[in-house]
């Protein structure tokens, strides 16, 4: 899940993340991308306002002893962490001093009877802080505190909700806000003096943020240019006559982007909250009905899963596969309502061992890739005939060695063995690309690509596809590990 695996840092509201935001304040390094979640960099001109308003409250204060233990707080608080974590720097210590600081004095001036009614605001700003900090709670590349939170329950399930919780930060500081400019006015019974500071602390702001308009507008141009770049042409006008766009355990801006801005819906449920645990439950859910057959694909829909596929779709369903980009690749039925029908059919079907002898005796074409272990229970009868028939050597395969083998109109054309390590062979036959990978010890993977498309199964045991003339695939595997298969 996003909370607890990506929190917000307790730097983060000084950390301007290098000159494209602050031309003053300096960026902030850290190790690892968990401990920065969100961005909450305030800005020099509000910086400067929480330290004016936090001398007008000690000035204010001064005298009062209870407020004196108050203030103490901050630093026996730095002064603990910095004692305990030799990696924590003097700078870093201070600003988390001065943050501490500012929220002891702001609690402690609205708790007087004349701004007491306010006070219950803190609540909530609190409230999100602790959330945005999350359970992991880091100070730079340290973490510093770390908290159980509820494992079941109702709790468990709010917690799941939360994924990019550093963005709470941003209700807490529009609290403070308010809450800090609110004492600034009641403070000085002169509202000049108060709107001075202001208009001071603004222009302190405007200069302090003034390259991040330009930054968001090139970042926002180059997106804009890539989304010609990226997506296939082909995909496009199937993307614009589908119904719907499904992005199954992946997604993709411009897609997504494109899709949205033609009112075509998206689920991009699974794109925003990929990491929840209840997201990986119901895409589990929605894995599971394709693969036993109780859930279909749409013929109106446009289906988007990774180019190392691991989705076993219906069986009894024929699919076209396209290659979209380097790490996503576009499914629909063979009826999809869209304009290109084109794509090569994929079929996984159940079948039998001699079905593949079959395959090879029709003169199609025939791959063969080991995964993890395929000789324990390799049956006689299949590999005798490849050995016998072909001039394979099947039958001298050992216990977890890499194995490859291609045939195409009814001769063997590769065939690879390797005991130590994976077997990578990449040909073209036919006019299709081909790229076979075995690897029963060092990598453990069956991966057959045919034109960029996977079609390995990628199951323990023999992986097999077939391809005939009409550009019909069929993918199939049998675990000659474990399962004794008859004639």
């Amino acid at each position: 899940m996003g909370y607890g695996n990506f929190s917000m840092n307790l730097l983060a509201p000084f950390d301007a993340r290098g000159d494209w935001c602050s031309t003053i304040m300096p960026g902030l390094e850290y190790n690892g991308f968990q401990v920065v979640e969100g961005f909450q960099y305030l800005g020099l001109g509000i910086i400067v306002l929480y330290a004016i308003i936090s001398l007008l409250i000690v000035r204010k204060e001064i005298t009062n002893k209870i407020f004196l233990i108050a203030a103490l707080v901050p630093f026996l608080i730095g002064g603990a962490v910095f004692y305990k974590f030799e990696h924590v720097s003097f700078y870093q210590i201070v600003l988390l001093i001065g943050a501490v600081f500012f929220s002891v004095l702001m609690i402690f001036a609205f708790s007087h009877k004349t701004s007491k009614k306010y006070l219950w605001l803190f609540v909530p700003a609190f409230v999100c802080i602790v959330l945005a900090l999350s359970h992991n709670v880091y100070l730079g590349s340290t973490r510093i505190l770390r908290y159980s939170i509820f494992e079941e329950g109702l709790g468990f399930s709010l917690f799941q909700t939360i994924r990019a919780s550093g963005r709470l930060f941003w209700v807490a500081s529009l609290i403070f806000l308010v809450l800090g400019m609110y004492y600034l006015f009641i403070f000085f019974k002169s509202k000049s003096n108060a709107l001075f500071i202001l208009i001071l602390c603004v222009i302190i702001q405007s200069y302090d943020v003034i390259n991040l308009r330009g930054y968001i507008k090139n970042m926002n141009s180059n997106v804009h240019a890539s989304k010609q770049e990226i997506i296939p042409e082909r995909i496009r006008n199937m993307v614009l006559n589908s119904k719907k766009v499904d992005f199954l355990n992946t997604g993709d801006y411009q897609i997504s982007f494109l899709a949205v801005k033609n009112k075509i819906p998206v689920n991009s449920f699974f794109m925003a909250h990929g990491s929840g645990i209840l997201t990986k439950q119901k895409l589990a859910r929605k894995k599971e009905g394709f693969e036993k057959g109780t859930t279909l694909l749409n013929d109106s829909t446009i289906y988007f899963v990774k180019v190392e596929n691991d989705w076993n779709f219906p069986l009894q369903q024929d699919l076209r596969y396209y290659k979209c980009t380097k790490k996503l690749m576009a499914i629909t039925t063979p009826d999809f309502i869209g304009i290109d029908n084109n794509g090569p059919i994929i079929t996984k079907i159940k079948s039998s061992l001699n079905d593949v002898l079959k395959a090879v005796d029709e003169n199609k074409l025939v791959i063969i890739a080991v995964k993890d272990e395929a000789s324990t229970k390799l049956p006689a009868f299949f590999s005798n005939k490849l050995d016998l028939y072909y001039g394979s050597h099947l039958s001298a395969l050992q216990f977890r060695e890499s194995y490859i083998a291609v045939f195409s109109h009814g001769k063997l054309i590769h065939e690879l063995f390797d005991m130590k390590k994976a077997i990578h062979f990449n040909t073209r036959l036919n006019g299709n690309e081909i790229e076979i990978i075995s690897g029963s010890r060092e990598e453990n993977i069956a991966s057959i690509k045919i034109n960029g498309i996977e079609y390995s199964q990628n199951k323990r045991g023999l992986n097999i596809v077939t391809l005939d003339s009409l550009d019909r695939h069929n993918t199939l595997y049998f675990d000659t590990y474990g399962v004794e298969y008859k004639r």
